[in-house]
């Protein structure tokens, strides 16, 4: 039992008050915001496992659609030097690695071909029939060759246009495009043979409609005919801006072969990235920014704790809240060892006081 203090008395520690009221006000608080918490999250224990979260985005690729928008030449012959400047090995060493087979093939046609030659008139061997045949039998081999690596080429052409780093190792990544290539390179072929009595204004009209479709097919993984259709559709009102473009690009080429034909190692890659710069901006596929690739195809989602139980997760148990607990709080009592002493007590029994020292004299008490 322990005695209430006196008014005056003088503790040498903390109020009682001090030492119980923080931890209960700490551990009710921690109580009250677990619960909140939990209510806000929907947490539900018995909710079956939901489905994991969808994939990153890789980087690159068609990436975001943001729609067509406008360019010029200036623009794409600009953003094919630039490309060029900053990558200047990736992108003319790929093409360099790409030609090399085609080198090969068509030195051995020439050395077929040459025995049709008449070096008296050289425009004779363009009127036997052995000619033809041996130069289209070759044409096969080197159209597979090019459709192998295109797909590679497009890939880092895209790249460079995006403002990305082309990777050298893409240029043996195109063999999920070959086919598709291989076709629309082939019908290309076609048209123009068919052109040349009506003087290749069919092909002129084709080539110019039809050149988005290799790269539509690298970049968004479909096929041969639906690339040309999206191809026709996308330059739609560009037919002549892309002629132009054309144009343009054979002057590019040109100044390059004048340049002892070493410049124009550099004059292809920048055509042609000029090219994916323009199909960046007319199908509107602006692909990733490098880093980390954007947000997972159809965003991050909600939680995955599933959806509440029927009627929710009920209210505060006893249905009247926390309440306090059984029997009240109650006062603070002290702690052991705070109250005042217990005193010395009364004199000794029978009175007297408490004696004088034992072997002298003095009186017989206070």
């Amino acid at each position: 039992m322990h005695l209430p203090a006196p008014k005056n008395a003088v503790f040498r520690g903390p109020h009682p008050t001090q030492l119980a009221s923080p931890i209960s006000s700490r551990v009710f608080f921690n109580i009250l915001l677990a619960f909140r918490t939990e209510k806000n999250m929907q947490y539900n224990p018995y909710a079956p496992p939901q489905a994991p979260m969808p994939p990153m985005m890789p980087q690159g690729g068609p990436g975001p659609n943001v729609g067509p928008s406008g360019w010029t030449v200036g623009e794409a012959i600009s953003a094919g030097w630039e490309a060029v400047k900053s990558q200047f090995v990736t992108l003319v060493f790929t093409f360099l690695v790409s030609g090399i087979p085609n080198v090969v093939i068509s030195q051995i046609s020439g050395a077929i071909t040459k025995q049709y030659a008449d070096p008296g008139n050289p425009l004779q061997m363009f009127s036997e029939p052995g000619y033809w045949i041996v130069t289209a039998g070759f044409t096969i081999p080197t159209s597979i060759v090019a459709a192998f690596f295109q797909g590679g080429l497009i890939k880092i052409w895209l790249s460079a246009a995006r403002g990305q780093t082309a990777s050298f190792g893409d240029l043996f990544g195109g063999g999920r495009s070959f086919l598709s290539i291989l076709a629309i390179t082939l019908l290309q072929q076609l048209v123009f043979v068919f052109s040349l009595p009506f003087l290749l204004v069919p092909a002129l009209v084709f080539s110019t409609g039809m050149a988005l479709a290799p790269f539509y097919v690298v970049d968004e993984g479909i096929g041969a005919i639906d690339a040309l259709k999206k191809s026709w559709g996308a330059t739609t009102g560009q037919k002549g801006s892309i002629f132009l473009f054309q144009l343009a690009s054979a002057g590019v080429l040109i100044l390059g072969f004048v340049a002892c034909c070493i410049g124009v190692v550099a004059a292809f890659p920048v055509v042609m990235v000029g090219m994916a710069f323009i199909y960046v901006r007319l199908s509107g596929n602006v692909g990733e920014p490098s880093g980390f690739g954007g947000p997972p195809m159809g965003g991050y989602g909600g939680p995955p704790y599933g959806a509440p139980p029927a009627g929710g997760f009920g209210g505060p148990p006893n249905a009247g809240g926390f309440g306090p607990g059984p029997g009240g709080f109650g006062p603070p009592q002290p702690p052991q060892g705070y109250g005042p002493p217990g005193g010395y007590g009364g004199p000794p029994m029978g009175g007297g006081g408490y004696g004088g020292p034992q072997g002298g004299g003095g009186p017989q008490g206070y």
